[in-house]
């Protein structure tokens, strides 16, 4: 979860930054967070993921295939 947070602040600090994490493919490691969890942190785990996603569609000039 704390690996999420680190990335979901790298990639809002600036396009640049989005774009190589998208290059490193992140996307299907942070899906994986989404899957069920028989953890009582899942929920903060999902919220984090989500939060993440969101700031790699934060600028319009993304690789949409990517994300």
């Amino acid at each position: 979860m704390q690996a999420a947070w680190a990335l979901g602040n790298i990639i809002g600090d600036n396009k640049e930054f989005r774009d190589q994490v998208l290059y490193y493919d992140v996307v299907t490691p942070l899906f994986s967070i989404w899957q069920p969890l028989n953890h009582p942190d899942s929920t903060s785990a999902k919220h984090v993921a989500v939060w993440t996603y969101a700031n790699l569609c934060r600028y319009r000039s993304a690789d949409w295939s990517k994300v």
